[in-house]
Protein backbone atom coordinates (compact mmCIF):
# COMPACT_ATOMS: atom_id res chain seq x y z
CA UNK A 1 0.00 0.00 0.00
CA UNK A 2 2.93 2.38 0.42
CA UNK A 3 3.84 2.39 -3.08
CA UNK A 4 0.30 3.59 -3.52
CA UNK A 5 -0.33 7.52 -4.19
CA UNK A 6 -1.59 8.94 -0.38
CA UNK A 7 -1.07 11.49 1.66
CA UNK A 8 1.92 11.79 4.00
CA UNK A 9 1.45 9.54 6.44
CA UNK A 10 0.41 10.00 9.98
CA UNK A 11 -1.12 13.54 9.14
CA UNK A 12 -4.77 12.68 7.91
CA UNK A 13 -7.65 13.05 10.13
CA UNK A 14 -9.76 9.67 9.65
CA UNK A 15 -13.26 9.35 11.70
CA UNK A 16 -13.68 5.26 12.94
CA UNK A 17 -16.33 4.78 10.90
CA UNK A 18 -14.30 5.38 7.70
CA UNK A 19 -11.34 3.07 8.89
CA UNK A 20 -11.20 0.45 5.66
CA UNK A 21 -11.51 -2.97 6.14
CA UNK A 22 -11.19 -6.05 3.64
CA UNK A 23 -12.42 -9.49 2.80
CA UNK A 24 -10.43 -12.28 1.40
CA UNK A 25 -11.13 -14.84 -0.52
CA UNK A 26 -9.01 -18.05 -0.89
CA UNK A 27 -11.42 -21.45 -2.02
CA UNK A 28 -10.83 -24.58 0.12
CA UNK A 29 -6.85 -23.22 0.43
CA UNK A 30 -6.93 -25.60 3.88
CA UNK A 31 -8.39 -28.42 2.51
CA UNK A 32 -6.38 -28.68 -0.81
CA UNK A 33 -3.13 -29.18 0.90
CA UNK A 34 -3.90 -32.19 2.52
CA UNK A 35 -3.51 -33.05 -1.21
CA UNK A 36 -0.14 -32.15 -1.94
CA UNK A 37 3.54 -32.38 -0.41
CA UNK A 38 6.87 -32.08 -0.91
CA UNK A 39 9.78 -34.96 -0.92
CA UNK A 40 12.26 -33.22 1.24
CA UNK A 41 15.46 -33.70 -0.19
CA UNK A 42 18.70 -34.52 1.88
CA UNK A 43 21.50 -33.51 -0.76
CA UNK A 44 23.86 -31.47 1.28
CA UNK A 45 23.15 -28.09 -0.19
CA UNK A 46 22.27 -25.50 2.03
CA UNK A 47 18.93 -23.96 1.65
CA UNK A 48 18.15 -20.68 3.23
CA UNK A 49 15.17 -20.91 5.71
CA UNK A 50 12.56 -18.80 3.25
CA UNK A 51 12.96 -21.85 0.97
CA UNK A 52 11.84 -25.26 1.15
CA UNK A 53 12.36 -27.56 -2.14
CA UNK A 54 11.81 -31.19 -3.14
CA UNK A 55 10.08 -33.71 -5.62
CA UNK A 56 6.78 -32.51 -5.44
CA UNK A 57 3.89 -35.39 -4.77
CA UNK A 58 -0.20 -35.09 -4.72
CA UNK A 59 -3.17 -37.09 -3.57
CA UNK A 60 -5.73 -38.87 -5.65
CA UNK A 61 -7.73 -40.45 -3.91
CA UNK A 62 -5.99 -42.80 -0.87
CA UNK A 63 -2.83 -42.89 -3.54
CA UNK A 64 0.61 -40.51 -3.20
CA UNK A 65 2.71 -40.03 -6.51
CA UNK A 66 5.02 -37.63 -8.08
CA UNK A 67 3.84 -35.66 -11.53
CA UNK A 68 5.20 -36.67 -14.65
CA UNK A 69 7.41 -33.35 -15.79
CA UNK A 70 7.11 -32.23 -19.39
CA UNK A 71 7.59 -29.03 -21.14
CA UNK A 72 4.88 -27.48 -19.15
CA UNK A 73 6.32 -27.78 -15.88
CA UNK A 74 7.55 -24.55 -15.28
CA UNK A 75 7.49 -21.86 -13.13
CA UNK A 76 3.67 -21.14 -13.57
CA UNK A 77 2.95 -24.65 -12.52
CA UNK A 78 5.62 -24.92 -9.60
CA UNK A 79 4.23 -21.62 -8.47
CA UNK A 80 0.99 -23.01 -7.95
CA UNK A 81 2.80 -25.64 -6.02
CA UNK A 82 3.84 -23.55 -4.03
CA UNK A 83 0.87 -21.91 -3.20
CA UNK A 84 -1.24 -25.11 -2.17
CA UNK A 85 1.52 -26.21 0.32
CA UNK A 86 1.49 -22.75 1.73
CA UNK A 87 5.62 -22.22 1.09
CA UNK A 88 5.10 -18.82 -0.90
CA UNK A 89 6.19 -18.88 -4.56
CA UNK A 90 8.40 -20.87 -7.20
CA UNK A 91 11.69 -20.09 -6.92
CA UNK A 92 12.80 -22.38 -9.64
CA UNK A 93 11.53 -25.76 -10.84
CA UNK A 94 13.25 -29.01 -12.15
CA UNK A 95 12.90 -32.25 -12.86
CA UNK A 96 13.89 -35.30 -11.13
CA UNK A 97 14.42 -39.17 -12.91
CA UNK A 98 13.30 -41.94 -10.89
CA UNK A 99 13.75 -46.09 -11.38
CA UNK A 100 13.81 -45.61 -15.11
CA UNK A 101 15.04 -48.63 -17.19
CA UNK A 102 17.22 -46.21 -19.26
CA UNK A 103 18.04 -43.57 -17.01
CA UNK A 104 21.28 -42.15 -17.83
CA UNK A 105 21.95 -40.46 -14.39
CA UNK A 106 25.16 -40.37 -13.42
CA UNK A 107 26.47 -39.45 -9.98
CA UNK A 108 30.14 -38.30 -8.91
CA UNK A 109 32.11 -40.46 -7.11
CA UNK A 110 32.11 -38.35 -4.03
CA UNK A 111 28.57 -38.37 -3.37
CA UNK A 112 28.14 -42.20 -4.34
CA UNK A 113 30.69 -43.48 -1.95
CA UNK A 114 28.79 -41.16 0.76
CA UNK A 115 25.41 -42.44 -0.43
CA UNK A 116 24.29 -45.78 2.11
CA UNK A 117 23.82 -48.95 0.42
CA UNK A 118 20.34 -49.97 -0.89
CA UNK A 119 18.32 -52.38 1.50
CA UNK A 120 15.01 -54.70 0.32
CA UNK A 121 13.05 -51.67 0.16
CA UNK A 122 15.15 -49.02 -1.82
CA UNK A 123 14.51 -47.64 -5.49
CA UNK A 124 17.96 -47.93 -7.60
CA UNK A 125 18.46 -46.00 -10.54
CA UNK A 126 21.00 -46.91 -12.81
CA UNK A 127 24.22 -45.63 -11.47
CA UNK A 128 23.01 -44.79 -8.08
CA UNK A 129 22.14 -46.51 -5.40
CA UNK A 130 20.39 -44.76 -1.87
CA UNK A 131 19.21 -46.18 0.83
CA UNK A 132 15.28 -44.42 1.45
CA UNK A 133 12.18 -45.37 -0.73
CA UNK A 134 12.46 -42.87 -2.89
CA UNK A 135 16.09 -42.23 -4.87
CA UNK A 136 16.44 -39.49 -7.60
CA UNK A 137 18.57 -38.65 -10.14
CA UNK A 138 18.12 -34.63 -10.19
CA UNK A 139 18.57 -33.11 -13.90
CA UNK A 140 17.35 -30.37 -16.22
CA UNK A 141 17.68 -28.10 -13.69
CA UNK A 142 15.61 -24.51 -14.66
CA UNK A 143 16.26 -22.32 -11.44
CA UNK A 144 18.57 -19.82 -10.38
CA UNK A 145 20.24 -22.70 -8.05
CA UNK A 146 21.01 -25.46 -9.45
CA UNK A 147 20.49 -28.65 -7.93
CA UNK A 148 22.93 -30.67 -7.17
CA UNK A 149 23.53 -34.54 -8.94
CA UNK A 150 21.98 -37.00 -6.32
CA UNK A 151 18.90 -35.91 -3.70
CA UNK A 152 16.94 -38.56 -1.40
CA UNK A 153 13.57 -38.13 0.41
CA UNK A 154 10.97 -40.03 1.99
CA UNK A 155 7.76 -41.27 -0.17
CA UNK A 156 6.63 -44.17 -1.99
CA UNK A 157 7.15 -43.20 -5.61
CA UNK A 158 6.45 -44.98 -8.79
CA UNK A 159 8.98 -46.30 -11.77
CA UNK A 160 6.33 -45.51 -14.51
CA UNK A 161 3.11 -44.93 -13.25
CA UNK A 162 1.73 -41.73 -11.87
CA UNK A 163 -0.97 -40.26 -10.86
CA UNK A 164 -1.18 -36.77 -12.77
CA UNK A 165 0.03 -36.67 -16.32
CA UNK A 166 -0.35 -33.43 -19.01
CA UNK A 167 -0.08 -30.63 -16.02
CA UNK A 168 -0.46 -27.58 -17.65
CA UNK A 169 -1.18 -24.36 -14.86
CA UNK A 170 -1.28 -20.42 -15.83
CA UNK A 171 0.09 -19.66 -12.54
CA UNK A 172 -3.43 -17.63 -11.36
CA UNK A 173 -4.90 -21.69 -10.09
CA UNK A 174 -5.30 -21.86 -5.85
CA UNK A 175 -4.74 -25.79 -6.61
CA UNK A 176 -2.59 -28.40 -9.16
CA UNK A 177 -6.03 -29.89 -9.39
CA UNK A 178 -7.73 -26.94 -11.53
CA UNK A 179 -4.74 -26.63 -14.03
CA UNK A 180 -5.26 -28.24 -16.77
CA UNK A 181 -4.37 -32.13 -17.32
CA UNK A 182 -4.59 -35.05 -18.99
CA UNK A 183 -5.01 -37.56 -16.53
CA UNK A 184 -5.27 -37.31 -12.30
CA UNK A 185 -6.03 -40.59 -11.61
CA UNK A 186 -5.21 -42.82 -8.52
CA UNK A 187 -4.70 -45.92 -10.79
CA UNK A 188 -1.76 -44.07 -12.64
CA UNK A 189 -0.77 -43.15 -16.11
CA UNK A 190 2.43 -43.37 -18.36
CA UNK A 191 5.21 -41.36 -18.19
CA UNK A 192 7.39 -41.74 -21.15
CA UNK A 193 10.65 -39.39 -20.44
CA UNK A 194 10.63 -40.83 -16.74
CA UNK A 195 10.96 -37.21 -15.57
CA UNK A 196 8.70 -36.13 -12.27
CA UNK A 197 8.15 -32.32 -11.22
CA UNK A 198 10.41 -30.76 -8.33
CA UNK A 199 10.10 -27.14 -7.37
CA UNK A 200 12.46 -24.94 -5.13
CA UNK A 201 9.50 -22.90 -3.16
CA UNK A 202 10.05 -19.19 -1.42
CA UNK A 203 8.33 -17.17 1.12
CA UNK A 204 9.74 -13.96 -0.59
CA UNK A 205 10.81 -13.08 -3.88
CA UNK A 206 11.62 -9.61 -5.81
CA UNK A 207 9.41 -8.38 -8.42
CA UNK A 208 10.94 -6.29 -10.97
CA UNK A 209 8.86 -2.99 -12.71
CA UNK A 210 10.76 -0.74 -15.08
CA UNK A 211 9.62 2.90 -14.52
CA UNK A 212 7.06 4.15 -17.80
CA UNK A 213 7.56 8.10 -16.60
CA UNK A 214 11.79 7.98 -16.12
CA UNK A 215 11.88 6.06 -19.56
CA UNK A 216 8.90 8.49 -21.57
CA UNK A 217 10.67 11.82 -20.69
CA UNK A 218 14.41 10.41 -21.23
CA UNK A 219 13.35 9.90 -25.06
CA UNK A 220 14.76 13.34 -26.89
CA UNK A 221 16.50 13.53 -29.80
CA UNK A 222 18.22 10.54 -32.07
CA UNK A 223 22.16 11.31 -31.58
CA UNK A 224 24.68 10.63 -34.03
CA UNK A 225 28.25 9.67 -33.31
CA UNK A 226 31.28 8.77 -35.32
CA UNK A 227 32.07 4.82 -35.14
CA UNK A 228 35.23 5.82 -34.29
CA UNK A 229 34.19 7.43 -30.86
CA UNK A 230 31.92 3.94 -30.08
CA UNK A 231 34.33 1.81 -30.64
CA UNK A 232 34.23 0.23 -26.96
CA UNK A 233 30.59 -0.06 -27.63
CA UNK A 234 31.48 -1.47 -30.66
CA UNK A 235 33.59 -4.11 -29.22
CA UNK A 236 30.68 -5.21 -26.73
CA UNK A 237 27.97 -6.12 -29.57
CA UNK A 238 26.12 -2.82 -28.63
CA UNK A 239 25.85 -1.58 -32.48
CA UNK A 240 24.18 -3.46 -35.46
CA UNK A 241 25.34 -5.75 -37.61
CA UNK A 242 25.90 -3.04 -40.74
CA UNK A 243 28.51 -1.28 -38.14
CA UNK A 244 30.64 -4.05 -38.98
CA UNK A 245 31.61 -3.40 -42.77
CA UNK A 246 32.22 -0.53 -42.25
CA UNK A 247 35.14 -0.82 -39.37
CA UNK A 248 36.45 -3.50 -41.23
CA UNK A 249 37.21 -0.92 -44.01
CA UNK A 250 38.99 1.56 -42.03
CA UNK A 251 36.02 4.03 -41.98
CA UNK A 252 35.25 4.99 -38.56
CA UNK A 253 36.15 8.29 -38.40
CA UNK A 254 33.56 9.27 -41.13
CA UNK A 255 30.79 6.93 -40.71
CA UNK A 256 28.28 7.91 -38.32
CA UNK A 257 25.51 5.94 -36.73
CA UNK A 258 22.05 7.03 -35.26
CA UNK A 259 21.50 6.17 -31.59
CA UNK A 260 18.13 6.50 -29.74
CA UNK A 261 18.94 6.78 -26.22
CA UNK A 262 16.33 6.34 -23.17
CA UNK A 263 17.01 5.93 -19.71
CA UNK A 264 15.84 2.37 -18.26
CA UNK A 265 14.98 2.64 -14.74
CA UNK A 266 14.18 -0.91 -13.11
CA UNK A 267 12.58 -0.48 -9.42
CA UNK A 268 12.10 -3.66 -6.95
CA UNK A 269 8.54 -3.69 -5.32
CA UNK A 270 8.83 -7.32 -4.79
CA UNK A 271 8.62 -8.80 -0.84
CA UNK A 272 12.65 -9.47 -1.17
CA UNK A 273 15.46 -8.73 -2.38
CA UNK A 274 16.66 -9.66 -6.32
CA UNK A 275 20.25 -10.93 -6.94
CA UNK A 276 21.99 -11.90 -9.57
CA UNK A 277 21.58 -15.76 -11.31
CA UNK A 278 25.37 -16.18 -12.09
CA UNK A 279 27.98 -16.55 -9.06
CA UNK A 280 30.46 -14.08 -9.01
CA UNK A 281 33.51 -15.68 -10.18
CA UNK A 282 31.28 -15.96 -13.47
CA UNK A 283 30.72 -12.03 -13.84
CA UNK A 284 31.46 -10.44 -16.69
CA UNK A 285 33.19 -7.50 -16.98
CA UNK A 286 32.60 -5.01 -19.49
CA UNK A 287 35.13 -1.78 -20.72
CA UNK A 288 32.84 0.26 -21.54
CA UNK A 289 31.17 0.65 -17.91
CA UNK A 290 34.32 -0.27 -16.22
CA UNK A 291 32.58 -2.92 -13.61
CA UNK A 292 31.18 -6.39 -13.26
CA UNK A 293 28.16 -7.19 -15.50
CA UNK A 294 26.60 -10.00 -12.87
CA UNK A 295 23.07 -10.45 -15.23
CA UNK A 296 23.35 -10.90 -18.89
CA UNK A 297 20.38 -10.12 -21.06
CA UNK A 298 18.89 -8.77 -18.15
CA UNK A 299 16.82 -6.33 -20.52
CA UNK A 300 16.12 -6.31 -24.18
CA UNK A 301 15.76 -2.95 -26.34
CA UNK A 302 13.51 -3.91 -29.42
CA UNK A 303 11.82 -1.35 -31.83
CA UNK A 304 8.96 -3.24 -33.72
CA UNK A 305 6.95 -2.03 -36.90
CA UNK A 306 3.66 -1.77 -36.93
CA UNK A 307 2.70 -4.71 -37.21
CA UNK A 308 4.77 -6.07 -34.56
CA UNK A 309 8.33 -7.25 -36.57
CA UNK A 310 11.11 -5.85 -35.66
CA UNK A 311 12.47 -2.59 -37.75
CA UNK A 312 16.00 -3.00 -35.85
CA UNK A 313 18.15 -5.18 -34.43
CA UNK A 314 17.37 -4.23 -30.92
CA UNK A 315 19.97 -4.46 -28.38
CA UNK A 316 20.55 -7.19 -25.37
CA UNK A 317 21.39 -5.23 -22.58
CA UNK A 318 23.71 -7.02 -19.43
CA UNK A 319 23.67 -4.95 -16.25
CA UNK A 320 25.85 -3.96 -12.92
CA UNK A 321 22.92 -4.35 -10.56
CA UNK A 322 22.94 -1.96 -7.75
CA UNK A 323 20.83 0.18 -5.47
CA UNK A 324 20.82 3.36 -7.87
CA UNK A 325 17.95 5.15 -5.52
CA UNK A 326 16.12 4.12 -2.93
CA UNK A 327 12.26 5.16 -1.55
CA UNK A 328 12.33 7.38 1.91
CA UNK A 329 12.49 5.53 5.03
CA UNK A 330 14.38 2.53 3.40
CA UNK A 331 17.78 3.57 4.98
CA UNK A 332 21.39 2.55 3.49
CA UNK A 333 21.58 0.90 0.20
CA UNK A 334 22.92 -2.52 0.23
CA UNK A 335 24.10 -2.88 -2.88
CA UNK A 336 27.02 -1.60 -5.07
CA UNK A 337 28.94 -2.34 -8.28
CA UNK A 338 32.20 -0.59 -6.35
CA UNK A 339 32.17 -2.79 -3.65
CA UNK A 340 31.40 -6.16 -6.05
CA UNK A 341 28.03 -6.72 -4.17
CA UNK A 342 25.35 -6.62 -6.26
CA UNK A 343 21.43 -6.81 -6.30
CA UNK A 344 18.80 -4.96 -5.70
CA UNK A 345 16.94 -4.29 -2.74
CA UNK A 346 13.57 -3.88 -1.29
CA UNK A 347 12.12 -0.56 -2.55
CA UNK A 348 15.18 0.25 -4.58
CA UNK A 349 15.91 0.97 -8.33
CA UNK A 350 18.77 0.51 -10.46
CA UNK A 351 19.13 3.29 -13.09
CA UNK A 352 20.71 3.15 -16.46
CA UNK A 353 20.77 7.00 -17.63
CA UNK A 354 21.14 7.70 -21.21
CA UNK A 355 24.28 8.65 -21.14
CA UNK A 356 25.93 5.55 -20.22
CA UNK A 357 27.60 3.43 -23.52
CA UNK A 358 25.13 1.09 -24.66
CA UNK A 359 22.35 2.44 -23.05
CA UNK A 360 20.60 2.90 -26.97
CA UNK A 361 19.61 1.32 -30.11
CA UNK A 362 21.23 1.51 -33.14
CA UNK A 363 18.40 3.16 -35.40
CA UNK A 364 20.90 3.49 -38.46
CA UNK A 365 19.22 1.49 -40.88
CA UNK A 366 15.65 2.04 -39.64
CA UNK A 367 14.12 4.55 -41.86
CA UNK A 368 11.64 7.60 -40.27
CA UNK A 369 8.27 6.50 -39.64
CA UNK A 370 6.03 5.47 -36.40
CA UNK A 371 7.27 2.73 -34.29
CA UNK A 372 7.28 0.82 -30.97
CA UNK A 373 9.98 0.98 -28.23
CA UNK A 374 9.43 -1.95 -26.40
CA UNK A 375 12.00 -2.39 -22.86
CA UNK A 376 11.61 -6.10 -21.83
CA UNK A 377 13.14 -6.94 -17.78
CA UNK A 378 13.63 -10.86 -17.18
CA UNK A 379 12.30 -11.60 -20.51
CA UNK A 380 13.78 -15.19 -20.17
CA UNK A 381 13.10 -15.50 -16.83
CA UNK A 382 15.87 -16.22 -15.79
CA UNK A 383 15.27 -15.41 -12.16
CA UNK A 384 12.32 -15.86 -10.05
CA UNK A 385 9.77 -13.25 -9.48
CA UNK A 386 6.05 -12.96 -7.70
CA UNK A 387 4.51 -11.43 -11.23
CA UNK A 388 6.03 -11.13 -14.63
CA UNK A 389 3.00 -9.50 -16.13
CA UNK A 390 4.97 -6.37 -15.32
CA UNK A 391 7.86 -6.67 -16.83
CA UNK A 392 7.72 -4.78 -19.81
CA UNK A 393 7.32 -1.00 -21.14
CA UNK A 394 6.08 -0.15 -24.92
CA UNK A 395 6.23 3.21 -26.41
CA UNK A 396 5.03 4.17 -29.49
CA UNK A 397 7.04 7.00 -31.31
CA UNK A 398 7.72 8.27 -34.02
CA UNK A 399 11.34 9.08 -35.81
CA UNK A 400 12.50 11.38 -37.30
CA UNK A 401 16.36 11.78 -39.13
CA UNK A 402 18.09 15.00 -38.54
CA UNK A 403 20.35 16.66 -41.17
CA UNK A 404 23.52 16.59 -39.07
CA UNK A 405 25.74 16.50 -42.16
CA UNK A 406 25.20 20.07 -43.33
CA UNK A 407 23.60 21.54 -39.73
CA UNK A 408 24.65 19.23 -37.29
CA UNK A 409 20.81 18.77 -36.19
CA UNK A 410 19.83 15.68 -33.98
CA UNK A 411 16.82 14.05 -35.18
CA UNK A 412 14.10 13.96 -32.94
CA UNK A 413 11.73 11.74 -31.03
CA UNK A 414 7.73 12.68 -30.87
CA UNK A 415 4.28 11.56 -30.48
CA UNK A 416 5.41 9.60 -27.42
CA UNK A 417 2.75 7.50 -25.61
CA UNK A 418 3.69 4.56 -23.44
CA UNK A 419 2.01 1.94 -21.99
CA UNK A 420 2.91 -0.88 -18.98
CA UNK A 421 2.66 -0.33 -15.05
CA UNK A 422 2.69 3.32 -13.85
CA UNK A 423 4.64 3.44 -10.66
CA UNK A 424 3.34 6.69 -8.43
Amino acid sequence: LSACRHDPWGTARCHRERISSVRCHAPHVTEQRNEVRLVELADRVRTPRHRRRGLVQVKVGDTWGPICADENWNLEAGGVACRQLGYGYAYGVFTASVGCPNSTATVSSETATAAPKPDNDAVVVPGLELLVEAGLAVDDAQSPSSPPAVVSGKGSVGVTKVPVTGLSCTGREFSLRQCEHKSYDPTGGECANCKYAAVECAYALPDLIPDLHVLQHSLHDIQYHTLASLQCAYEEGCLSSSAAPLMEAGLGGSARRALLRFTVTIRNYGTGDFRPVLERESWIWHQCHNHFHSFGNFATYDILRPDGSRAGEGHKASFCLEDTACDDGVGRRHYSCARHEQGIGLRCADVYGRDLDCQWIDITDVPDGTYTLKISTNPNRYAAELDYTNNVVECQITLTSGDYERFYTPGTVSNITCIGRHLQ
